[in-house]
């Protein structure tokens, strides 16, 4: 596990940072609240969709289900990561950076379809 800087650092292998899930209503539109998340050398800071079909509640609160329908890495405008970089936290990372032109998933997917998400700003600032 490398993906923290610190391969020595084993108190981060059970947990499931980031992670959620969300029921779709009845015309199949789910709505999140999402934190730009860090990253981690070689990938542009990206988030996984996956669509489960047919998924069930278990009694222990599990979500249950083998086929996973569609998955899909989404991407922050270039723009905007480039801002983001710049904040605190972000910029004490001492991993390296990689774009969207240098990220291999992101190059791969833009070729046939528009992997960068389509977000709204709601004030002029990060």
């Amino acid at each position: 596990m490398s993906g923290n800087g610190n391969t020595n650092d084993v108190f981060i292998l059970d947990e499931i940072f980031l992670r959620g899930l969300q029921a779709t209503n009845n015309d199949a539109i789910a709505l999140f609240d999402i934190i730009f998340a860090g990253y981690y050398t070689s990938r542009v800071t990206h988030i996984y969709t996956i669509l489960h079909m047919n998924a069930a509640l278990w009694n222990n609160g599990i979500i249950y289900d083998l086929i996973a329908r569609h998955i899909i890495q989404t991407f922050w405008d270039q723009s905007i990561w480039d801002q983001v970089k710049l904040l605190l936290l972000y910029n004490t990372n001492t991993q390296e950076v990689t774009s969207n032109a240098d990220d291999m998933v992101f190059a791969i997917k833009a070729v046939s379809s528009n992997p960068v998400f389509n977000y709204v700003m709601l004030d002029d600032t990060l």
